[in-house]
Order: C-alpha cells, then structure tokens, then sequence
C-alpha cells in the first residue's frame, strides 16, 4: 500500500498539498462524479466506456480544487478532476490522453517518449489509456502549451487523443481526470512499472521544463515529423505502411513517366518494370497494397512509355510474373526510394541564419539531417552530414551533374519553416546551451563535472562543464550546432562572455569551459516536500 493511502492523516495532507501545488487550475472550476454509480455501471459493462455526466453527483463543481478535495480524492472518496487554464490563462502542466488502450501500447509510448527525448511524464487513465503529462517550471500560456501538445502528439504519431488545454485559443479546458484515485491511475516509469506517489512527484519535479525547453521541443518535433501535419499515421522504422505503399505505387508510375532519369538505371522502360514488379511484389505481401492495382497502375505506365520504345503485352506479363513473383516471395519491404542508391528526400524545410542562408532540415527515412547550401549541393559533403546525423553514408553517385539534377527535385518540394519556430543563429545556440546548463540535472559538487554534468560555481556566478558534455547534449538535441569544431563553439561561448579554464578535479587536470550565470534563468527551484516514511 502507497503511504497517501497510510490511516495518518498528516501523511495524507501533506501528500494532497503537494498535488495541489503541482496541478493548479481555475478557482472557480473543478470536476467530480458519483463514484458508487460509476463502479456500478462499469461493473456492468466493463468494456464500454461510462460517460461521467451519466454518473450524476455535481459534476461541474463551482470551487477550486482544494487540499481537503485531493485528499478525498487520493482516498478514493471524491474523484477530482481539474482544467490547466488558470484564471489568468496560462499553464504549469498540460496533458495529452492517449486513447489506445492496453500495457502493449504503454510500452510502445514509453520507446517513443525516450526515443524522442520528449518532457513528458506517463500515468494510467481512467478509461484504460495513458495520459501523458508536461510540467513546466514557469507558467506558459495555454495557446503554447496546446502548441507543443499538439507537436508532441504528431511526433508519437497519435491518432485517437485529447489535449488539455482542449483548444488552441486556451481561454477554456476541459478537465482532466487526475492520477492516484486510491489505487487507479498510477505513474509509469521508463521501464513500464507503476510507481507510489512519492515516486510520481519526484518524477513530475525532474521532469519539469521550462517555457524554453518546452518550445525548443516543440520545434524539433515539428522538424523531425515523419510526414506532413494531415498525416497522423504512426510511421514504422523498418517495413511500410498501406500509406507508404501507395505512395510507392506513385513513385514507381513516376518514374515511368520520366524521360531524363537521374539514376541512369531507370532509362529503359523494362528496366523499371523489373525493379517495379520486384518492389511492389514486397509492399503486396506485407502491406496490403492490392495486387490488381500494382498490376494494372504498371501495364498502363509501361504501355504509355513503350508507345515511344516499341513493345507489346506479353513482354510486359513474362517479366511481371517473374519479377512479382520474387519480390512478393522475400516481403519485408524497406522504406528507401524504390530501387536507388539515391537518398529519398521524404521532407525538406529550411529556415535562414543570421546573414540571411538558407539551413536545411532535410528528412531521410524518418531523421533529420541538417546541411548548409554548400553542403547540400555537394554530394562529398552530403555524405559527411548523412554520417553524422545517420551514422552511414547514403549515396556514391559521383557525377556533380547527376547529383544536381536530384537534388532540384528535392528543393521542388521546400518549404520555410514557420516564423514562429525560427530563432536567430545566436539565440538559438544560447537557447540550447541553456537547456544544458539549467534544465538538465545538474552537478552538485564540483567533482560530479566528471560525471557528465554541469556545475554552478556560485562563487564565481558562473557555470562550469566541459567541451565533451555540452557536443553529446547538441546531439540529443539534433542541433544544426554539432557539426560544428570545437573552435567554433569556444567562440559562440566567449560571445557570451565565457571562456576555457583548467580545474583540478581529484587530483587530475580537467580542461572545462565556464559562462557567466547572468547570461541565463535558471529553473525555480521548488523545495521538496518531506514526507514520513511509509509505516508499513
């Protein structure tokens, strides 16, 4: 038994203040229901989702949530439910509610949020699902918080999710549900287990972000997407979805269509209905692409190209029927451009730096690679970038005449990321170097520097790390900044009045960099609740 549930009342109001202050919502405003009835029509149909309103009890309760209504609430007396939106319109938490319900989708939400590096906490729903849940150190308006939801959301691929603040304009929320109703709707860690509410509020603390952070990971989820907002399909890592598959079937009729082919392979029409049949052969077997609509997609193709070359129908099904017949016997298709040792731009976005060039994000099977100008247009340097943020090389065309032609289809397809995402090249990299230096855990001695972790040398008003530290923090981040020399970034931090130093840490020589504390807002330190130690 979970100490909230202890028979000590000061245990319980102790516990029932620290989620007070951790969930604050409107004063005017919160949610409860007849938890009896509830039991008795669930008891009745444990497979159909209750409606509350059905439950009666005084559902939409005119008051604040208040520490004795948590404190029922944590008995399992009086559900509670609370609104984000506080009276002045902004947010210190927001809550996604993942409607797909069972352990196995936990677990698969759970591998996507750590992939991901997303600031959000899991505890079971009152349905059966996950809610997700985002702590801020600092309140945020509710138009932002719904923003980075809605980007979180799209990043996990959810389709069936409601987000609280419910709407985009943040002026009203429905409420949430809230976790930990005597012994419902536990917290989930990162290895699928539920945990006490001890543990859950220690979580909820660490996993507090502030409005930065929050809107830093906003951005590279809008950047990293694996497809465009109006597709909300969960993307797979190796084999394709039905949407891929149709998309595969239009490359395939496109290439067809193509008389200047980049990859000097797909010039002859029987040629690319040889890699086509095979292919699609694949996308058949395991991704329910129709076998009729490959079939008569490709003879009409083929048929339309021939008409220039020569060529009758019973060249077509000879080499179809052998080329399906293999593809469709191995299955397993991968998502790569059908048949090609050319990188398959699935996105590319590009925002300016601070002299006005354009930086490209460019999506290759679902990652980021970023490039400049030069580097895009260069296939060496392509390479480079497609090593880094790929770890493999992608392509080995040499011909700078090929090279160019297929990249222009890519930059057919740019588009400017929006100017709310957009941060000036020094701001960015100072918005990211905070992120390091205050949202992460940071050191509490100076020797843990060499655990990895940031210092505050609060005698200097400065901050302590080394080089090593802050280049593996870009990487999680897919910063444009990793790619960049040592030199590079020693400049950017004595741009900010920082510098390189030499500190003796157990008895060795450890060459750290340092910044100025002025230069940055560290995140509120709330004091920890104390809390006696379970009697049991």
């Amino acid at each position: 038994m979970d100490a909230h549930l202890s028979t000590d009342a000061s245990v319980g109001e102790r516990y029932a203040q620290a989620m007070r202050d951790l969930f604050p919502g409107p004063s005017n405003r919160s949610l409860t229901y007849d938890l009896a009835k509830y039991d008795r029509l669930k008891a009745a149909s444990p497979n159909e989702k209750i409606k509350l309103r059905d439950c009666g009890g005084d559902f939409d309760v005119k008051k604040a949530a208040t520490v004795e209504f948590w404190r029922m609430h944590l008995d399992r007396k009086r559900p509670l439910g609370i609104s984000p939106v506080m009276d002045d319109g902004n947010c210190l938490w927001g809550c996604i509610d993942d409607d797909v319900y069972g352990s196995d989708r936990r677990s698969e939400l759970l591998k996507l949020i750590a992939l991901a590096k997303l600031p959000l906490v899991m505890c079971e729903s009152k349905s059966g699902g996950s809610h997700l849940y985002l702590f801020l150190s600092e309140p945020a308006s509710a138009g932002e918080v719904y923003k980075a939801l809605t980007a979180f959301a799209a990043k996990l691929g959810l389709k069936e999710f409601d987000l609280f603040p419910s709407n985009p304009d943040g002026i009203t929320s429905s409420q949430v549900n809230m976790p930990y109703l005597g012994e419902e709707r536990w917290y989930i860690d990162q290895g699928g287990l539920t945990k006490t509410l001890g543990e859950f509020l220690d979580a909820a603390e660490k996993a507090k972000v502030s409005v930065r952070a929050m809107r830093t990971a906003a951005r590279i989820a809008n950047a990293s997407q694996a497809s465009d907002a109006d597709n909300d399909a969960v993307a797979e890592p190796q084999n394709g979805t039905m949407g891929d598959a149709e998309q595969r079937l239009e490359l395939w009729k496109a290439r067809f269509a193509d008389r200047a082919p980049v990859d000097l392979r797909y010039v002859h029409a029987n040629k690319i209905l040889a890699a086509a049949a095979y292919d699609l052969g694949r996308w058949v077997r395991d991704c329910g692409l129709s076998e009729f609509a490959a079939h008569d997609a490709m003879r009409q193709a083929w048929l339309t190209r021939k008409a220039e070359e020569g060529g009758d129908e019973a060249t077509f099904d000879d080499i179809w029927k052998r080329q399906y017949a293999e593809g469709f016997a191995k299955g397993s298709p991968a998502k790569v451009s059908p048949g090609a040792t050319l990188p398959y731009f699935e996105r590319v976005q590009y925002e300016r730096d601070d002299k006005g060039k354009k930086v490209y994000l460019i999506q290759i099977e679902g990652k980021i690679v970023q490039a400049t100008t030069p580097e895009l247009t260069d296939w060496k340097k392509f390479n480079d970038c497609c090593v880094e943020y790929l770890s493999k090389r992608i392509t080995y065309i040499r011909s700078k005449e090929i090279w160019g032609k297929y990249i222009q289809r890519g930059l057919d397809i740019e588009e400017e990321i929006p100017q709310e995402y957009i941060t000036s090249e020094a701001e960015l990299f100072r918005e990211q170097l905070e992120s390091f230096l205050v949202d992460y855990y940071r050191a509490e001695t100076r020797e843990a520097i060499l655990l990895g972790k940031p210092w505050e040398d609060e005698d200097h008003f400065r901050y302590v790390f080394r080089m090593m530290d802050l280049e593996k923090h870009l990487r999680s981040l897919s910063s444009r900044f990793v790619v960049e020399s040592r030199t590079a970034l020693g400049k950017r931090i004595r741009a900010l009045d920082g510098d390189d130093t030499n500190l003796r840490i157990r008895g060795k020589v450890v060459n750290v960099f340092w910044v100025p504390s002025r230069h940055f807002q560290a995140t509120p330190t709330i004091p920890p609740h104390t809390f006696e130690p379970d009697p049991l």
